[in-house]
């Protein structure tokens, strides 16, 4: 292994299928964060970050092998990567890996066997480019877990959570220019976000997520870029939320580069649930969904798009006052309550309920009401909110129509997102929306 200068960090991490231990070498440890990796728990094994530009450069266990993962917010595509590896009768050298910033993914299949290793990132920052080392054991007694038919999944994820937004616009709106409008919500509370779903398909654009107005008083700087990219000069950006959600200097922004902003919000946040109902034109489908926990809520975005309908927001088991006036001013609408009696089926007990035992459960039921032969599927993780909210705007697009299904980082995959992927023969292909550290690689094998 090349000799580098004292400023390189590295992370020495000793993996093994059933339990795992880490120890860090070398300078600025501090720096260093160590995480447990195992195949049940595929999580990063260790990152490092360096002074102005971070770069994390992470290694996790699969069922089947190693993922290596990097990135951070520097532009290094066309960068220089080496993994080297070797044990059993394998051994391999991968130099010039292809990637895009801002994230790099290298995964490698390995049969039974013992593997000792490294991973060196060339980030074009010279001596400051992290280096992974590691020993890992291959056994044949890993994780199992239903599985479908071999159907192709897509993973779509970026650094974080609002960079997986952008990586959703980018899959939605490849060409430049080709919106016709943008939805902007808050990425740091999801009931803007997901009664904003059905908006973004009506009106022609992608949701994306800025830092809201208690974190950030400007407009995320990748979030303007997309919003450039993919919205012409003179087009609409609807803005959720009031100015405790979004700051107005969002919106003065947006207008100094020549956009029409409309703000869509109400006085909180089921007020502003029924505001974007309106603006969708009173349909005449509603999904209720509690606005206390985003758990019950995160599958009723594609459902309410493919409904043709609207989202309200119920305070858990008890009915929002906003949300009664409207109802009882329609009170011809389908109403679909998505979640059980401690939800939103206790707030509306008129309403057809929606839901299972679990959140999982509850999104495999959501995906059976409403997508029962499905030809496409979306899934992200189920502990927290942006990547589902995102990528249930991607699932009710033209061309992979389909359900969002919740899953845990890890396998097993739950028994109710198997089910309902077993029974439907149609199901041609799918979409994993997060990337590795947010769902691991052995569930999108498993998918």
């Amino acid at each position: 292994m090349p000799v580098k200068t004292l400023r390189r960090r590295m992370i020495t991490a000793s993996l093994m299928l059933a339990v795992s231990s880490f120890s860090v070498i070398g300078v600025d440890v501090a720096d260093v964060t160590v995480a447990q990796a195992t195949t049940s728990n595929p999580t990063c094994a260790a990152t490092t970050g360096y002074d102005d530009d971070q770069l994390t450069a992470c290694i996790s266990a699969t069922p089947s092998g190693l993922t290596f993962t990097w990135w951070g917010y520097t532009n290094y595509a066309g960068s220089d990567q080496l993994i080297s590896y070797s044990g059993s009768d394998t051994s391999v050298d991968a130099q010039g890996v292809t990637c895009g910033a801002p994230t790099c993914s290298y995964s490698v299949s390995l049969p039974p066997g013992e593997y000792t290793g490294s991973a060196t990132i060339e980030t074009g920052l010279g001596p400051q480019a992290p280096e992974v080392e590691f020993d890992l054991i291959v056994s044949q007694s890993q994780p199992t877990s239903p599985t479908t038919s071999g159907m192709p999944v897509q993973r779509i994820y970026g650094q974080d959570a609002i960079g997986t937004s952008i990586a959703v616009s980018q899959a939605e709106y490849p060409n430049s220019g080709s919106a016709q409008a943008v939805v902007l919500a808050r990425s740091d509370y999801f009931s803007d976000a997901l009664a904003g779903g059905p908006l973004a398909i009506a009106v022609g654009g992608p949701l994306l997520i800025t830092p809201g107005a208690s974190i950030s008083s400007t407009l995320d700087s990748a979030v303007q870029s997309e919003v450039q990219r993919v919205l012409p000069s003179g087009g609409t950006v609807y803005v959720l939320g009031g100015a405790l959600a979004l700051s107005p200097n969002i919106d003065t922004t947006l207008e100094g580069l020549g956009y029409e902003v409309k703000r869509v919000a109400g006085s909180d946040a089921y007020a502003t649930a029924v505001a974007i109902a309106e603006q969708l034109g009173n349909p005449s489908t509603l999904l209720e969904a509690t606005g206390t926990n985003f758990a019950d809520a995160l599958s009723a975005v594609p459902a309410a798009i493919q409904a043709h309908g609207a989202i309200l927001l119920t305070e858990g088991s008890t009915q929002a006052p906003e949300t009664a006036t409207y109802l009882a001013a329609h009170p011809a609408d389908t109403r679909y309550a998505i979640g059980g009696p401690l939800a939103a089926a206790g707030a509306d007990p008129s309403a057809t309920p929606v839901w299972g035992e679990d959140l999982y459960a509850t999104s495999a039921a959501v995906a059976s009401k409403f997508f029962p032969t499905a030809t496409s599927f979306g899934a992200a993780t189920g502990v927290n909110f942006p990547d589902a909210l995102s990528g249930g705007v991607f699932m009710g697009m033209t061309g992979h129509v389909g359900p969002v299904l919740l899953v845990e980082p890890s396998l097993p995959l739950p028994s109710s997102i198997s089910d309902y992927l077993g029974e439907d023969s149609s199901m041609s292909d799918g979409y994993l929306f997060g990337g590795p550290l947010a769902v691991g690689d052995d569930v999108l094998a498993a998918l």
